[in-house]
């Protein structure tokens, strides 16, 4: 169906496109530290009544990912930089996308 087949290369058109990659793995490093502060809440009885510390914590958090990239935005950027500069050739895989959290 020449409709589904439009859609389709549409779609792997916006996948390909580099700022709807960046954005996205903003996003992720956003919901990161987003998830880090629910798991603190939750360890914290769940109530967010008190914990104006840890909320502005989180707040300073996703401000700085204005300025300073996120563990995910500066791993795909090192993998593109890599890519373009076809350095990869010589890189480990199995190191790609393995930075912990601090």
């Amino acid at each position: 169906n020449d409709d589904v087949r439009n859609k389709v290369k549409n779609y792997l058109k916006i996948l390909k496109n580099p700022r709807f990659l960046t954005t996205l793995i903003f996003l992720i490093d956003g919901l990161d530290r987003i998830q880090i502060f629910s798991k603190i809440l939750q360890e914290k009885e769940g109530v967010v009544v008190g914990k104006e510390n840890d909320r502005k914590a989180l707040l300073a958090s996703l401000e700085a990912l204005k300025t300073n990239d996120g563990i995910y935005l500066a791993s795909f950027i090192d993998e593109a930089k890599c890519f373009k500069d076809l350095s990869w050739r010589n890189a480990n895989p199995s190191t790609w996308m393995t930075q912990t959290r601090k």
